[in-house]
């Protein structure tokens, strides 16, 4: 914050003593005064503190340079004053053009910030710049605060419950209330992390040089692309978690058809391999090999491996999160709306049972310990169920 003396403009003026209070109740907030009467420049001796004599066009500066805020002696600002901001604001040419930007892009309807962002990359401090027309009334902010979801407070339900067990066990205690507490209720979604069948063949596709011609990306040459897009192959043909996914080592490759792997509480389990994952991992490491930041691979070391400083290091799962989202913010085609790695794994096993396979055959295949945990899936859109009721009633192929 600038404090700013209108002595000239209305007879007004902060004294030294007023000015001290002020900044021993907001030490961080203020951090000048503009003192147009100069009655301050020798008296006012305060540490860290900008003093700044000049006119009140001055003022006109300060706004510019985008000050946090502006505390006066007065509120009878001059309105000529006034009206030369606001004409100097909208007489600027990248002003308008935001502007027309952001009416095109909310059309009547609230949007996120992130979705700002996204869709106005090519702005510089873009966040500076909506402040500036949220103070001229030009677009309205509003901070939504969300209420915790039923599945959220299950789990945090769930975490207390477990906790006083541990504490009624190792001190002796006597039963506690919290165990009578029911868990919330909640509905399990997938619906916002499935790809449609088309969206992510479009979406490998996109980032396959194999299947881009002469037209590829030159960045997509490199082996860590592969690496990538070998993962996101892998990921939606298996129906892997991450972690599982990580456990590989390059003496695993090449990956049998019927693959056994060790999953969530180290149960074994059989996944399917194919063709075209082998295919994928094989261009990746051949890409590594050959590359001058690259490396060559020993029996023991990981499968997907990271460089940094040109240290080989074992990839994450961080890595792997942190890469989806990169490709799916340069996506042009059509994604749900929380599109992660595991949106992979809910996609395969969607896409799997809208191809025919019964719900005990998904189970296995991903690993569930509980039928209920697989039933997720069986909430097929209206679509979906027209389309299987036409296939197998008899009465959907009556005429009326």
């Amino acid at each position: 914050i600038v404090l700013y003396n209108f002595e000239k403009l209305c007879g007004y003026k902060f004294s030294v003593e007023c000015i001290q209070e002020l900044v021993k109740l907001f030490p961080k907030q203020i951090i000048g005064v503009k003192d147009s009467s100069y009655n301050l420049f020798e008296n006012l001796k305060i540490d860290n503190f900008s003093i700044l004599p000049g006119s009140e066009s001055k003022l006109l500066k300060g706004l510019e340079l985008g000050c946090a805020g502006i505390i006066t002696a007065t509120c009878n600002v001059t309105s000529a004053l006034a009206r030369k901001v606001y004409d100097d604001f909208f007489e600027k040419k990248e002003t308008r053009i935001l502007l027309d930007d952001l009416d095109k892009i909310f059309t009547g309807q609230i949007k996120s910030g992130l979705e700002l962002t996204n869709k106005l990359k090519k702005y510089k401090n873009l966040n500076h710049k909506i402040e500036r027309l949220r103070r001229n009334s030009c677009i309205k902010l509003n901070s939504v605060s969300n209420e915790k979801s039923a599945r959220s407070v299950a789990r945090c339900t769930s975490v207390l419950r477990t906790f006083i067990n541990f504490l009624i066990k190792n001190n002796n205690w006597e039963s506690h209330s919290i165990r009578k507490i029911e868990t919330s209720r909640f509905k399990q979604r997938t619906d916002n992390k499935v790809f449609e069948e088309n969206e992510i063949l479009n979406f490998l596709d996109s980032l396959d040089p194999d299947k881009q011609g002469l037209n590829y990306d030159t960045k997509f040459n490199t082996w860590q692309h592969r690496r990538d897009l070998s993962i996101f192959y892998f990921l939606y043909s298996s129906g892997l978690r991450i972690s599982e996914l990580l456990q590989f080592k390059i003496n695993d490759f090449p990956l049998k058809e019927f693959t056994k792997i060790k999953g969530k509480g180290d149960k074994e389990r059989f996944i399917v391999v194919l063709d075209i994952v082998n295919e994928k991992i094989k261009n990746y490491l051949e890409s590594c090999s050959s590359s001058i930041d690259g490396f060559n691979l020993s029996n023991e070391d990981p499968l997907f491996v990271k460089s940094i400083k040109g240290q080989k290091k074992k990839l994450s799962a961080r890595d792997i999160q942190r890469s989806m989202k990169n490709y799916i913010e340069n996506f042009e085609g059509n994604y749900p709306m929380f599109s992660t790695p595991h949106s992979l794994r809910h996609s395969f096993a969607s896409h799997i049972l809208r191809g025919g396979a019964d719900i005990r055959t998904i189970q296995e295949l991903l690993g569930h310990s509980s039928l209920s945990s697989t039933q997720i899936y069986t909430k097929l859109d209206e679509k979906s169920l027209l389309d299987i009721y036409d296939k197998s009633h008899p009465h959907s192929k009556d005429e009326i």
